[in-house]
C-alpha cells in the first residue's frame, strides 16, 4: 500500500515504540482503536476507519527506557522513528495545509515527547502529482534573463536601506545595482507597499531606470517586487504588479502560509515567485522541536516556490556545509514532474564569500547580497561590480588575494570585508 513516510527524532518518557504507536493514531483517527471498537459501527466502517492509522516503524539510535521505567528528568539521546500515513488520509484537494496538519500538526503537544522534530518527509508518485510545482524554476528564470544555455552563477542585490526611502531615491539605486551588472534587484520582505513609497509610484520608476541601465550593462536586470498583503488582496496584488511590469514578486511563505502560496501558483499569475524564508528559523531552528530545514526546503518546493534562499555558508545565519548541500539537493534534485526551483545563496553574502560559497554549492546557483554591496567603500555600483569580479575568479580557479591586485573595486572590498577562510564555518556580521 502506498503511503506517505514521516521520519521523526524524538526523545520521550516512554519507550520509543510505544510513543510511535500512540502518535500514528493521534496523529489519524484520534482514537484508540479499544474505544473504537466500543463505538456503534457497522464492522466495515470499523476497518475502514482502521486503515487510515499509520503504520509506526523505529530504528533507536540510542539506550531505549523499558515499560514501567520512571520518566526521564531530561532528554536523552534523540531517537528515529518513522510513520507510514496512507494516502487515503489526504483529500485530493487538501494540499499542503492538510500534509502539514497531519504529519507535522501536533510537534509541540505531546506531553510525553521531551524532544520531537520532523526531519524528512518521502511522497509517494501518487501524492507527488497532485502538487504543480514551480511554473518557472530554475530554467524559466535563466531564460527570462535571456541566459537560457547558461548554468553559471546569476547575481541578486537586496535594497539597502530597506525602509525609508522615496520612489525617486529608491529607483536611483536600483539604476546603480543594475548598471554595476546585477541580474536581479529585489525589495526587502518587510518592505512592500509603504505610503511613503507605494508601488504605483515606485514600480514604473524603478523599471524605468532598469531599462536605463541595460544600455551600461548589457544586461536583463528582473525586479522581484514584495506582494506581501492581506491573504484576500494578495491575488489583486500580483494583478496589478504584473500590469505594471514586475519581473517577479516575492512572497513571506511562513510568514502568509505555504498553502496561500501554493494557491497562488496554482491560479497562474504568470510570474516568478520568490518565496522569502522569513520565520522558518521559529520552525525549525530548535534542536528539540518543530520541521528540520530540510524539510521545509522540500515543502518550498511543492508550494511552487520558482526561488528560495538554502541558507549560506559564513554569513549571519547559522549554518553549516552538510546542512546547505541538503537543501540544494532539495530544491534541485529530480523529482518526479517537479521542476528545480532556483536555490539562492543569501544572508551575509558580501565578495569574500564568494569562493567558498560557489566551492559548497557550484556554479548553478543565484548569490544575493545586501549590505555587503551597498556598503561597498566606493558605493553601490562598485559593490556589485566587486561582487561580479570575485564570481568570475572564482570561476577561473584564481585566488581572490591574486584578482584584486589589478580589480580596485574588489581590491577594495576585501580590505573592509576580508575573505572567508576555506575552513571557516562560522556566522559573520556584516557592520
Amino acid at each position: 500500500m502506498e503511503s506517505i513516510r514521516a521520519t521523526y527524532s524524538a526523545s520521550t518518557n516512554l519507550p520509543l515504540d510505544e510513543f510511535a504507536e500512540r502518535m500514528a493514531v493521534a496523529q489519524t483517527i484520534g482514537l484508540k482503536e479499544l474505544d473504537l471498537d466500543q463505538l456503534e459501527f457497522p464492522e466495515e466502517t470499523r476497518r475502514e476507519v482502521k486503515a487510515c492509522i499509520a503504520n509506526a516503524s523505529w530504528r533507536p539510535t540510542g539506550a531505549r527506557q523499558k515499560k514501567g521505567e520512571a520518566p526521564a528528568a531530561e532528554a536523552g539521546p534523540p531517537q528515529v522513528f518513522e510513520l507510514d500515513y496512507p494516502i487515503g488520509v489526504f483529500d485530493r484537494t487538501g494540499g499542503l495545509g492538510q500534509l502539514l496538519a497531519v504529519v507535522a500538526g501536533q510537534l509541540t503537544a505531546y506531553v510525553d515527547a521531551l524532544r520531537l522534530r520532523l526531519i524528512d518527509l518521502d511522497l509517494p508518485r501518487t501524492i507527488l502529482k497532485r502538487f504543480r510545482g514551480p511554473r518557472f524554476g530554475n530554467v524559466g528564470i535563466r531564460r527570462q534573463l535571456g541566459r537560457n544555455a547558461d548554468r553559471g552563477p546569476l547575481l541578486g542585490v537586496i535594497m539597502r536601506p530597506n525602509l525609508g526611502l522615496r520612489p525617486a531615491q529608491y529607483a536611483d539605486i536600483a539604476f546603480e545595482i543594475a548598471a554595476g551588472g546585477a541580474d536581479f534587484i529585489k525589495d526587502d520582505e518587510k518592505f512592500s507597499n509603504p505610503a511613503y513609497c507605494p508601488y504605483e509610484e515606485r514600480v514604473p520608476l524603478v523599471l524605468e531606470k532598469l531599462a536605463a541601465a541595460k544600455k551600461v550593462s548589457g544586461r536583463q536586470t528582473l525586479y522581484i517586487v514584495n506582494a506581501t498583503a492581506r491573504a484576500n488582496e494578495i491575488p489583486r496584488t500580483i494583478r496589478k504588479l504584473k500590469k505594471m511590469g514586475a519581473g517577479a514578486i516575492l512572497l513571506p511563505g511562513f510568514c502568509v502560509g505555504l498553502a496561500l502560496v501554493e494557491g497562488i501558483v496554482r491560479t497562474g499569475f504568470g510570474l516568478p515567485i520568490y518565496c522569502h524564508r522569513a520565520g522558518y528559523a521559529t520552525l525549525a531552528r530548535s534542536s528539540d522541536f518543530g520541521i528540520d530545514t530540510f524539510v521545509l526546503t522540500k515543502l518550498l518546493r511543492l508550494a511552487g516556490a520558482d526561488m528560495f534562499s538554502v541558507g549560506m555558508i559564513g554569513g549571519v545565519n547559522a549554518a553549516n556545509q552538510q546542512d546547505v548541500r541538503m537543501h540544494y539537493r532539495a530544491a534541485t534534485c529530480e523529482w518526479g514532474k517537479i521542476m528545480s526551483s532556483l536555490p539562492i545563496s543569501t544572508a551575509g553574502m558580501h565578495p569574500g564569500t564568494v569562493p567558498h560559497n560557489l566551492r559548497v554549492y557550484g556554479p548553478d546557483i543565484a548569490l544575493f547580497g545586501g549590505a555587503g554591496v551597498h556598503g561597498h567603500p566606493e558605493g553601490t555600483r562598485a559593490g556589485v561590480v566587486a561582487m561580479r569580479q570575485a564570481i568570475d575568479a572564482a570561476l577561473q580557479g584564481e585566488r581572490l588575494v591574486v584578482a584584486q591586485q589589478n580589480k580596485r573595486e574588489l581590491r577594495s572590498a576585501l580590505g573592509k570585508w576580508g575573505e572567508l577562510d576555506a575552513g571557516e564555518d562560522v556566522p559573520r556580521r556584516i557592520e
